[in-house]
């Protein structure tokens, strides 16, 4: 399975395993926006991971 499909099969997983009807996190009910935040999210995690492994080596 190729990485771009891994990637979309867990945001879709997390979508549909969103709580409902609490305040916090509030959940999405469209997938399409639900997507944007997911990448922003992911790109977000990779930086962090990046910024802290670029950090150990100095």
């Amino acid at each position: 399975m190729s990485a771009r499909k891994k990637l979309l099969m867990n945001a879709m997983w997390q979508y549909l395993n969103q709580p409902l009807f609490t305040g916090y996190p509030q959940s999405i009910w469209q997938f399409s926006l639900y997507w944007y935040y997911y990448q922003v999210e992911f790109l977000e995690k990779c930086l962090l991971i990046s910024s802290k492994s670029e950090n150990q080596h100095h």
